[in-house]
């Protein structure tokens, strides 16, 4: 299990985090144990304030790796903002964190395509079990994406490159 979480902490050290939680408490409670795992969390108190910083960061040009989301929240709920999210940007990973088990709520979820769900209070070894897939993913996702950009950019300098010898032949 520690390798395993070694690993977790490896994946995660450079992702950017969402998290919406009416629960000012709770939300400082786990904002803390994010901010070990994640390169940043941003926080929001109810889906409304959390699609305005989602929809804020993506016009500055920031994308938020993971968002994590309570469903029970005044004025947008969570599934409300999620669906919104996913909308636009279908590709996101959200975990859902309810204090409600209902195979309704659930469903919902499934159904928006939810990365991952997590029942209050959240425990250490769930938490681990939603985190670890999600945070794989984005991870290598990231990194074949930074390798395609460094293959790009070397095709370029080469390309470049046979063109200037193009060019001194024909002179």
């Amino acid at each position: 299990m520690n390798d395993d979480i070694k690993t977790l902490l490896q994946y995660s050290k450079e992702l950017e985090v969402l998290y919406v939680e009416d629960d000012i408490e709770l939300q400082k409670r786990v904002g803390k144990i994010f901010g070990r795992f994640f390169k940043k969390v941003d926080t929001a108190q109810n889906g409304q304030e959390g699609l305005d910083v989602y929809q804020d960061a993506i016009k500055n040009d920031k994308v938020y790796d993971l968002v994590l989301t309570d469903i029970n929240m005044p004025i947008k709920n969570g599934l409300e903002m999620s669906e919104n999210i996913l909308k636009n940007s279908p590709q996101q990973r959200i975990i859902i964190i309810s204090a409600h088990n209902e195979a309704e709520y659930l469903h919902r979820a499934i159904d928006l395509g939810i990365s991952g769900f997590l029942t209050k209070p959240i425990d250490n070894t769930q938490l681990f079990r939603q985190l670890f897939p999600v945070c794989s993913a984005v991870s290598t996702k990231k990194s074949y994406d930074k390798y395609v950009q460094q293959i790009e950019e070397q095709n370029k300098i080469l390309k470049e490159q046979t063109q200037n010898k193009k060019l001194e032949k024909l002179q």
